[in-house]
């Protein structure tokens, strides 16, 4: 829901993962992706609340943003057709996801979409480091979310 609010698209779920599209439509996919993630992150913090008032096992998540061409449309064959997305800004945002494991912060952010982001939204953030992406020959600047 927070997804669709935000202009985004699901995708698909990949195991306990989602993977979500923004712009599609022509809108502000930089600014709607990380407004996503960040109401993502409160409803995860109350649902955890919640959690925590019966004693049960408080849940955690990683969000990785990254924007670039993909290819968009319709995949596969007759007997198994599905739209989807797929191209290396795909693989990098994956890849940021995994990051945010041993990250100080539970959302990692491409310096390609920081770029792009409001100063409201981007006061928000803070410079983490550069990393190595697996796949990639250069390192990546990347932005989370301050403690």
């Amino acid at each position: 829901e927070v997804i669709r609010n935000n202009g985004g698209m699901v995708d698909k779920f990949i195991g306990d993962a989602a993977m979500a599209v923004y712009g599609l439509d022509g809108s502000d996919a930089h600014e709607d992706a990380v407004r996503s993630a960040l109401e993502i992150f409160e409803g995860l913090e109350k649902l955890n609340q919640e959690l925590a008032a019966k004693e049960r096992p408080v849940l955690h998540n990683g969000i990785g943003i990254h924007c670039g061409p993909v290819v968009a449309g319709n995949i596969g064959s007759e007997e198994r057709l599905e739209y989807t997305v797929i191209g290396d800004a795909v693989n990098t945002a994956a890849r940021l996801e995994g990051l945010t494991k041993m990250l100080p912060s539970k959302l990692a952010i491409s310096s390609d979409v920081h770029a792009f982001l409001s100063r409201d939204i981007g006061k928000q953030l803070v410079y983490l480091d550069d990393y190595d992406l697996k796949g990639k020959s250069d390192k990546m600047s990347v932005y989370g979310l301050k403690n």
